[in-house]
């Protein structure tokens, strides 16, 4: 009998336990976990975004280590204060809904970056990075606000 090499490979593979596989569930995405996109001049929840808020949600749920950044932008069209306050209360009707949806307070940070080319929408993403890092890096990338929503909490 005569047995070939990629036999014994396949054999091999056919064999080992699922324990030892990797688990692709170990690594939670962390990166961008959705965008919503708002009317010019308004700040109201937009109809239909409650699946990726959900979506949203239900990361922060699954991954209580991690937080979630939501980035407000605002259009040009305004005076620079006006657009940081709309991008800043945008961000905040994402907040409300996630809080709902219940993520914890804790685990929010929330950005208002004022007008923008790709502005009249909120971004939300994930990290495992510290408060510290993560406010770092949005004040490099231009942010005009960064809270944690247990300093919205106290206004």
């Amino acid at each position: 009998m005569k047995i070939h090499c990629k036999s014994l490979i396949a054999i091999a593979l056919a064999v080992t336990p699922a324990a030892a596989q990797p688990n692709v569930s170990q690594h939670p995405r962390v990166g961008q976990l959705g965008e919503v996109k708002f009317a010019s001049g308004s700040v109201a929840l937009p109809v239909g975004s409650e699946p990726v808020l959900g979506e949203v949600a239900a990361w922060a749920k699954e991954n209580p280590e991690g937080m979630v950044v939501v980035e407000g932008y605002a259009d040009r069209s305004g005076a620079p204060k006006a657009n940081v306050a709309i991008s800043t209360q945008r961000a905040d009707s994402v907040v409300e809904h996630l809080l709902i949806l219940g993520v914890p307070r804790e685990q929010l940070v929330v950005a208002g970056f004022g007008g923008h080319r790709n502005g009249r929408r909120v971004v939300v993403w994930s990290t495992r990075g510290s408060y510290e890092a993560i406010e770092a890096r949005l004040r490099a990338r231009g942010a005009k606000t960064v809270q944690t929503s247990n300093l919205m909490a106290r206004r």
